[in-house]
């Protein structure tokens, strides 16, 4: 049988391979959680940079589509001006007003 010094040592060395055992799962989980994290982080910085780099492109093809429909509106404006009685009249209409108040103001 075992003495109470035997006994003793037995559960000390339990208890030591117990709190060594629970050091080792906690280091062995951080570690695992660690690598999992950085795997997270890594994907959704690349996927922050793809969806930065999509945006900049649309924000550039808009920019363009906007720059190519002032340049088609400015020939339009000028064919309206110059080709509708209709915008014709008003323009006179107004440009006329425009001379009655210059005549009233002075």
């Amino acid at each position: 049988m075992l003495d109470d010094t035997t006994t003793e040592a037995v559960a000390a060395r339990v208890a030591e391979t117990a709190a060594n055992l629970d050091a080792y799962i906690e280091t062995k989980a951080g570690a695992i959680a660690a690598a999992r994290i950085q795997a997270v982080e890594d994907d959704a910085e690349q996927k922050i940079t793809e969806l930065m780099a999509g945006h900049a492109l649309e924000v550039e093809r808009l920019e363009d589509l906007v720059g190519e429909l002032r340049r088609q509106l400015k020939p339009l404006r000028r064919h309206v001006e110059e080709t509708c009685p209709a915008v014709k009249d008003r323009k006179a209409r107004a440009a006329a007003r425009a001379g009655q108040a210059g005549d009233h103001g002075a």
